[in-house]
């Protein structure tokens, strides 16, 4: 073999790996709302510990349950989950969050004391593999206080600190699809955490979003999501505020009459705040709508009805078959809904046409009332299941809306 014919191969070998190296997937994940970072320093995964990003965020009456997205949304309950890569819950190469040549993202830190992430109540826990270098996703100022201000009372001029509003993790080698795992109870480790509820492909960034519930249209000058969102993040973190006493109050450096009687960092608020500092009564976690579930009831209920092949297709059964074997026990996403929606308008307006058919066969054939009786109860019964639907369906595209969170996000040191 001549040098030179040795030299070709190596330069075309060198090609190849190159694109190889170009070709591999990237991968940003994006957090917004009102979210803590942790570092774990021993995550379990495949028989020893490893480092692992721990995301933490309350639940919040005025807030939606977050999304989980790289496209095609899904919403989640609280509990603990494993942000897994092609169907895995695994770690990165990553030993420590690295700026990388970023701007600093300006997390708030705040000081760990005797937190544990692992037995946390009522919040939100993702297990995230640690990023090759994170960014911001948008900075704002704020002031902390360590004391809730009074009336008539003078204070020193605040200093302003920037603060994230969102961050960004960046992973260099990103996976073909990125996968939402519950976590079973007990320890949190990859082997516990193998439900699969979500399975996406990877478009290049993964949006997990926590936004207020309230109308981006109405102004809201005293912020009091943020504050209550804030409140409930650093009592998440640390009740006594022992261990951050000057982080107990955010935007709060002097009494306002305007925004101080109703802000949500008090303990105690008058009976006239209610209204104006608590979200809508709607119950949008994915657990309260149970759409997979109420669906597979309503299939199944068809089913056992009995209809012919000529009423089951006006009731559009076998479309409404077909969503439930495609979600299945998963979450459903944002595409799912969107035909579901389509599915259960067709099912009210066939069950409407049904019902007109039995109406009509009772006046022209009274023997036939007891028979069209019994089965208009049914239908009627699957009439109210489908409206308790429908009603599901429509929260579970409100939480995907909603209005940005601009609380600060924390760095839990």
């Amino acid at each position: 073999m001549t040098n030179r014919l040795i030299l070709t191969l190596l330069f075309l070998a060198n090609c190849i790996s190159a694109q190889h190296t170009l070709a591999q997937n990237r991968l940003d994940i994006a957090f917004e709302g009102p979210w803590l970072f942790y570092q774990a320093p021993a995550f379990a995964f495949n028989g020893g510990t490893f480092p692992a990003l721990i995301a933490v965020a309350p639940q919040l009456s005025d807030h939606f349950p977050p999304t989980f997205s790289t496209g095609d949304d899904v919403n989640f309950d609280i509990g603990t989950y494993c942000v897994g890569f092609n169907a895995t819950c695994k770690t990165n190469n990553a030993t420590t969050l690295n700026k990388d040549g970023y701007t600093d993202p300006s997390l708030l830190h705040v000081n760990k004391g005797n937190w544990d992430w692992t037995s946390l109540p009522s919040a939100y826990v993702l297990v995230v593999p640690l990023p090759d270098s994170y960014s911001a996703d948008g900075q704002y100022s704020i002031t902390l206080q360590s004391s809730f201000p009074k009336p008539n009372t003078v204070y020193p001029t605040p200093t302003k600190v920037p603060a994230a509003l969102g961050i960004q993790l960046h992973y260099n080698n990103g996976p073909d699809s990125i996968s939402l795992f519950k976590c079973s109870s007990g320890a949190a480790t990859a082997s516990n955490c193998n439900t699969s509820l979500s399975n996406q492909v990877n478009s290049g960034t993964l949006r997990i979003t926590i936004k207020s519930d309230q109308d981006p249209k109405i102004a809201e000058p005293c912020e009091y999501h943020v504050r209550r969102a804030f409140h409930k993040m650093i009592h998440l973190l640390d009740p006594p505020l022992t261990s951050n006493p000057n982080s107990a109050y955010i935007n709060a450096p002097s009494y306002d009459s305007k925004c101080s009687p109703c802000d949500p960092q008090q303990d105690v608020l008058p009976s006239d705040c209610t209204g104006m500092t608590m979200g809508n009564d709607f119950d949008y976690s994915p657990a309260a709508l149970n759409i997979s579930g109420g669906l597979e009831e309503l299939v199944s209920f068809l089913t056992k009805l009995g209809l012919d092949k000529e009423n089951n297709t006006k009731v559009a059964l076998e479309a409404l078959r077909g969503e439930a074997t495609s979600i299945g026990k998963q979450l459903p996403k944002q595409s799912q809904l969107e035909q579901l929606s389509i599915d259960l308008d067709n099912f009210s307006n066939g069950l409407n046409k049904l019902l007109q058919a039995d109406d009509n066969a009772k006046l022209q054939n009274h023997e036939k009332a007891n028979v069209d009786g019994d089965r208009d109860a049914n239908l009627q019964n699957a009439e109210l299941q489908v409206q308790g639907l429908q009603l599901a369906v429509y929260k579970a595209f409100a939480a995907n809306s909603g209005k940005d969170c601009r609380s600060p996000e924390m760095l839990i040191q």
